[in-house]
């Protein structure tokens, strides 16, 4: 180290002070480490090419791999659609039961779970999931859900208002089962 010869040139008593020739040699030394160092790295540049390349291939892997993974609630939709596919409704309400708790805010999981609630043929409970959807927004799909529900319910004057107002919203057409 530089700061150690620098040090041991200014030592108090000259006995304790390096000759020349160690000094040289220590300087030799390592000016030869970094020369070393250098003379290798230009020597082998091409292996120092591919391992860079490598290392940025790896990275740049890692990246798109993390960046093309679903979210979690991506993969929970993907699995409540893929219980509901099979028929397995109930299991499909209870993974969107599970997802609304850890994404309360998602009004795609509280759709999907009121579509599931419908295929059980549980219109009231679907009820209050699409009424709670159109407190939150004002998308035309959750209302004409919500009135649908309702006139399942034999709440008709409420379905037929909701339905209306659907329709003036700009629904076109939706499909709840």
């Amino acid at each position: 180290d530089l700061a150690a010869i620098i040090a041991d040139c200014l030592a108090v008593s000259p006995s304790d002070r390096p000759s020349m020739d160690e000094i040289v040699t220590r300087l030799d030394r390592r000016s030869t480490v970094r020369a070393k160092l250098v003379h290798g790295a230009l020597r082998h540049r091409g292996i120092l090419a591919i391992a860079a390349l490598a290392i940025v291939f790896v990275a740049g892997s890692a990246v798109v791999c993390l960046s093309t993974r679903p979210s979690p609630l991506e993969r929970g939709l993907g699995a409540a659609a893929a219980l509901s596919d099979d028929g397995r409704h109930s299991e499909a309400i209870e993974e969107l039961r599970q997802l609304l708790v850890a994404e309360p805010s998602s009004l795609e999981v509280r759709y999907e779970l009121g579509k599931a609630l419908v295929r059980m043929q549980d219109h009231a409970g679907a009820a209050i999931v699409f009424g709670e959807l159109c407190e939150r927004s004002n998308d035309p799909r959750y209302r004409a859900a919500w009135s649908y529900c309702l006139a399942e319910c034999a709440y008709f004057d409420p379905a037929l208002m909701h339905g209306m107002k659907a329709i003036e919203d700009g629904l076109v057409d939706v499909t709840i089962k």
